[in-house]
């Protein structure tokens, strides 16, 4: 009996062992199965990512390609227009050059010299083109000369003017800017009561000036809402010859925001205020 009693604790023990080996195998199977896919699933989103990467790549190079030819086929058409501009100046140069020639060492009919150089050459041809035109050839070329001269003396005074005026922008503009900055400068060219308080005196005085004048303009007429704002909350927080009494300056009129001035003056025109 305890022999039977034994085999069979003998047998359980044995199934036992072997429900755990099937159990730890089927676990270390799932795990391995788990972990297999998760591997898998990683390396699926790398290269997903990395196909995504390379695709990025591959259109940013193209764009970039794009670029680089449109770029070259600017310049090719750049540098065929001057070569073509060149040539066109040296045929023209050329061709000037050869008539400049044929004039030298002759004379020139309505001076009675020599023609020496290009620029007597110039001198028969004003004067031949008067002639044509009917006018006096001596008189109308020294005429011609005098208005060339005027023309010159007048787009020189005229460059000049623009060098000294953009010389006296620049200064001005960096005078305003180390007084004040780059930022209120910026701000001021987007102010259109500024453009309009400047409107005529830019170029003629000094930004910074003009800028203290405009300040000194809006502080005035910010004091005198100020002042009309106490009055008009004193009228509607008072009753008639109690002004006096009402304490009105524990407002802080002078840091309010614009928004906060404006929404309690509002309040005070409606009687809103008690």
């Amino acid at each position: 009996m305890e022999n039977n009693e034994e085999l069979e604790s003998a047998n359980n023990l044995e199934v036992a062992e072997q429900e755990e080996t099937v159990e730890s195998t089927v676990e270390t199977n799932a795990t391995e199965s788990v972990e297999e896919k998760e591997a898998s699933e990683t390396t699926d989103s790398e290269e997903v990512k990395q196909n995504e990467k390379e695709q990025d790549e591959a259109k940013q190079s193209k764009e970039d390609n794009k670029y680089a030819r449109l770029a070259r086929k600017q310049a090719e058409e750049e540098a065929k227009k001057k070569i073509e501009q060149a040539r066109q100046e040296a045929y023209e140069q050329g061709l000037q050059q050869g008539k400049i020639q044929t004039y030298i060492g002759k004379q020139n009919p309505y001076t009675g010299e020599v023609i020496k150089d290009s620029y007597d050459v110039q001198e028969y041809l004003d004067m031949f083109e008067l002639d044509a035109k009917g006018q006096d050839p001596v008189k109308g070329y020294r005429e011609l000369q005098k208005e060339k001269a005027r023309k010159e003396a007048e787009e020189k005074i005229k460059v000049e003017e623009k060098q000294k005026q953009d010389t006296w922008y620049k200064n001005d503009t960096k005078d305003f800017v180390d007084k004040y900055s780059t930022e209120k400068l910026q701000e001021l060219t987007k102010d259109e009561d500024f453009a309009l308080f400047a409107n005529g005196k830019v170029g003629k005085i000094p930004l910074a000036d003009i800028y203290a004048d405009y300040q000194k303009l809006i502080s005035k007429y910010e004091k005198k809402s100020v002042e009309t704002a106490k009055q008009i909350v004193a009228n509607n927080t008072t009753t008639p010859g109690a002004i006096e009494e009402t304490d009105t300056q524990e407002l802080d009129w002078n840091n309010m925001t614009t928004e906060q001035f404006e929404k309690y003056v509002q309040k005070a025109k409606n009687g809103e205020l008690k």
